[in-house]
C-alpha cells in the first residue's frame, strides 16, 4: 500500500518517522519467526495492522482483507503488539 504524507497520518495518527520508531521499538515482540509453509508477514505490516486497528475500530475481517492475510492474524497481531507494549519487552535496557 502507498499512502501520501496526509493519507498515512490519517489511517495510521502518527507520523511515518514514529511508525519507523514504533517498529524497531517492537521488533523483537513481533518479528516474524520463519515458517517454510508460507511467507511471514514482515513486522512493519504488523505494526500497520495493529495501528489502523486501534485508529479505525475496524472489524478484523476487514482489515484483514485491507492487508491481504487472515483475520486470525489481525487479532494475533494485536494481542502480540498489547502484551509486547504492558510487559515492557520492547525497551532498549542500556543507559
Amino acid at each position: 500500500m502507498e499512502f501520501t504524507d496526509t493519507e498515512w497520518r490519517e489511517n495510521f495518527r502518527m507520523s511515518r518517522q514514529s511508525f519507523a520508531k514504533l517498529c524497531g521499538m517492537m521488533e523483537r515482540v513481533m518479528e516474524p519467526r520463519v515458517v517454510t509453509i508460507r511467507t511471514p508477514v514482515p513486522t512493519e505490516m504488523r505494526v500497520a495492522m495493529v495501528l489502523y486497528k486501534l485508529a479505525s475500530c475496524a472489524e478484523c475481517r476487514l482489515i484483514a482483507n485491507q492487508f491481504g492475510v487472515h483475520k486470525s492474524t489481525v487479532k494475533k497481531m494485536v494481542y502480540l503488539f498489547c502484551h509486547g507494549m504492558v510487559d515492557s519487552s520492547h525497551q532498549n535496557t542500556d543507559p
